[in-house]
């Protein structure tokens, strides 16, 4: 995922590194087949979020892990943000939800999902 990001996103060369350290922390697994990685500083000039779907769970560190929900929070002040994080919790918290991101592995109907749950989170 780190390497897709690179790709698009403004981000050191070594996000990765970043990623690993935090995960060395504490484990990352959310449980509900959700790990949430995000670095262990602040790297990007913008906050992004990257989802991965896998085809089959996997064990994280104790968890099934489906959805791989990678954060990276900006330097920049973003107003939206709180939004952000109600929609992730509201989502990621939810099992009907996150079968729904697992299940239809589309881009545009997991952001019309998004979309429609936002319009009831604001």
């Amino acid at each position: 995922m780190s390497k897709k990001i690179k790709e698009v996103k403004n981000v050191p060369g070594n996000f990765y590194s970043y990623l690993i350290k935090r995960e060395k922390l504490a484990t990352t697994e959310f449980g509900n087949l959700v790990a949430i990685p995000h670095p262990s500083k602040v790297l990007s000039d913008e906050t992004f979020i990257c989802m991965a779907i896998l085809n089959k769970p996997i064990i994280w560190d104790k968890k099934k892990v489906q959805l791989v929900y990678l954060l990276s929070i900006g330097n920049s002040t973003n107003k939206n943000l709180q939004l952000m994080y109600r929609l992730s919790s509201k989502v990621l918290t939810n099992k009907e939800y996150v079968k729904k991101v697992i299940k239809q592995k589309d881009y545009n109907k997991t952001v019309a999902l998004f979309n429609a749950i936002e319009d009831g989170v604001k």
